[in-house]
């Protein structure tokens, strides 16, 4: 909300707080704002303090709630959607949230060599979430990692902007968490201090997306021309040429809520894990998963996890293997949870980080009835012990991962010179999207998990969009894949076996060069403790100028660079290997039996 001028070319120095003010004071309009209410001792989110800048703009004109579960069952759940609604026919949906480090492109940069009040990202805007958690946000004019020696962390997210009558359901779901929220702040004293929100749009207008010119070209139209204009402008600088830059007129919207009785005063509604699950089922040829994260039960019966997301997954997997059909599911995911510090298990410090990798990998490759094991049985009971099918025939996992080179003056070496030192970070996959076949894309902010998922924990927003003619989808998908594996080579038909293999490949390239350079974890060579902390014992460079991730840091190699240039996108192979050998799920440690009411 606070970035300043900037003199990065093709960035735009107009921040949010601008836009509200301008808006508020200038153009008179009413703006409300409903924030999650945190709970102090979990989180650093310090919502009072935005609440304070927000309403200093304009008390006339700037309305703002807080609001939280006052239920002790699930104190830690929360708010989690992340939308923006105009005049309630202009509406924004997705994953990412108006907060700090959230600012990325598909170029993921890992460094602002910029002092902190003129780079791209500003102060603590500045930040990497494994290198030390979010913290005093509110002095937001001092930087809180050394910007000229640690790597920023780089952001992946996905959104979409709406018109019509999608965006005024935004309208009225906001509306109705509004009214719940403003009966229950403070009592019915104060019932009447918080304005009341009414819909304002017309009911169930549709409004055309697109029409055709005179050229033969399209035009967005209607309330929305305006606004589409200037966001596609912008992103004609900032986006791979893939991407399909034309607003398109889809065949179905639908707005979909996890939403309950402490979120929105409503019946409970779990739209949105029911939208995934029915897409899935139904997939032909292609699943395409990216998630921040992917816990969900396997097998029904599953007592611990409730949501149905893998099951259906696998379902469908297996279907193919038995009907010896070429079906692919393709899974984006981070290397790493975003938690702070050291992976180890030595003392509480990495519980969160531990108990997250524990649900994860039950799901996709640990146990009997985890994904991969559950179709590995099913080829060897369809093609026997010689079958030439893998599961990686059918499924596969993928992190995304950068690197740079970061110059330091040495105040010790009397001529000045500069130290040249490769670093690296994994992209953090924040994004919550599903494609199936091209026809159908879910974009949200729903997490694969139960917390997300079940409707009576957090509160989320996603929408479901039908394009018969497959062309949103195919572009969407097209500009990610091309983002990273790169442009030379066309990915995007993921039916076709030699695409399929190159696409593995690639990943296994690029997963074998960091190895070999830098060693970042999660790594499937290190299987146990007692390795890692061998690796960590051995570093005998500056560790706080890393990242904690980070085993090798070569420092004026040429040979290591020449190496890492030959990496080709940011894709690399999921860590199915890492700590194998180990049992990740270790009471209070990693918080084990919290688990389902606080990470799943």
């Amino acid at each position: 909300m606070t970035r300043l001028k900037t003199s990065i070319p093709n960035e735009q120095d107009w921040t949010l707080l601008d836009a509200l003010t301008e808006a508020a004071i200038k153009n008179h309009v009413q703006i409300f704002v409903l924030l999650y209410e945190e709970i102090p001792q979990a989180l650093a989110n310090n919502s009072k303090r935005a609440q304070e800048m927000l309403e200093a703009i304009s008390t006339e004109h700037v309305h703002v709630l807080r609001h939280r579960s006052r239920f002790d069952r699930n104190v830690y759940w929360s708010h989690h959607e992340k939308i923006v609604v105009i005049d309630q026919t202009v509406a924004f949906v997705g994953g990412i949230d108006i907060a700090l480090m959230r600012y990325d492109d598909h170029s993921h940069r890992l460094q602002d060599g910029a002092k902190g009040d003129q780079g791209l990202w500003k102060w603590n805007d500045y930040q990497n979430i494994r290198y030390v958690d979010f913290h005093d946000v509110q002095n937001n004019q001092k930087d809180v990692v050394h910007r000229a020696c640690v790597p920023r962390q780089p952001w992946r997210d996905i959104a979409c902007q709406l018109w019509g009558a999608a965006a005024t359901d935004v309208g009225r779901h906001f509306v109705e968490r509004w009214s719940h929220a403003r009966r229950l702040k403070g009592g019915a004293q104060f019932y009447d201090v918080f304005p009341a929100l009414e819909l304002q749009a017309p009911d169930r207008q549709i409004i055309p997306l697109k029409e055709t010119r005179k050229d033969g070209g399209s035009l967005s139209r209607s309330i929305g021309a305006a606004s589409a204009k200037v966001v596609l402008e912008e992103l004609k600088n900032q986006t791979p040429p893939s991407m399909a830059l034309t607003p398109l007129k889809l065949s179905c919207v639908q707005v979909l809520r996890s939403v309950s009785r402490w979120s929105a005063g409503t019946r409970h509604e779990s739209s949105i894990h029911s939208a995934y699950c029915n897409r899935i089922e139904h997939a032909e040829k292609f699943v395409y998963v990216e998630n921040q994260f992917f816990a969900s039960a396997t097998v029904e019966g599953d007592a611990t996890m409730g949501n149905r997301i893998a099951s259906a997954l696998l379902s469908r997997i297996l279907r193919a293997v038995r009907e010896k059909e070429i079906f692919r599911v393709v899974v984006v995911m981070p290397l790493f949870p975003g938690f702070a510090g050291e992976v180890e298990n030595e003392s509480g410090n990495s519980g969160p980080l531990l108990t997250v990798m524990h649900w994860q990998y039950r799901t996709i490759c640990r146990g009997k009835k985890s994904m991969v094991e559950q179709i590995k049985a099913a080829l060897q009971e369809m093609d026997g012990i010689g079958g030439t099918r893998q599961w990686s025939d059918f499924l596969c996992f993928y992190g995304l991962r950068t690197w740079t080179t970061m110059h330091q003056r040495s105040s010790s070496d009397s001529n000045n010179s500069r130290s040249s030192r490769i670093v690296t970070e994994n992209v953090y996959v924040h994004s919550k999207a599903l494609i199936v076949d091209d026809l159908a894309c879910i974009i949200g902010s729903a997490n694969i998990n139960d917390r997300s998922m079940l409707g009576n924990r957090d509160s989320e927003m996603c929408v479901i969009m039908e394009d018969e003619t497959k062309c949103f989808g195919k572009s969407m998908r097209e500009a990610s894949m091309k983002e990273f594996f790169g442009n030379d080579t066309d990915f995007s038909n993921w039916v076709d076996s030699v695409v399929w293999k190159d696409m593995q490949a690639r990943a296994c390239h690029n997963t074998q060069i960091y190895r070999e350079v830098l060693l970042p974890l999660p790594d499937d060579t290190i299987t146990t403790w007692a390795q890692l902390k061998q690796l960590r014992s051995d570093r005998k460079f500056d560790t706080s100028k890393y990242s904690p991730d980070q085993m090798i840091a070569p420092i004026n190699d040429q040979i290591a660079v020449t190496k890492m240039n030959k990496i080709q996108g940011i894709i690399v192979q999921w860590p199915l290997e890492f700590l194998k050998d180990e049992t990740l799920e270790g009471g209070s440690l990693t918080m084990g039996s919290l688990a389902p009411s606080i990470f799943n």
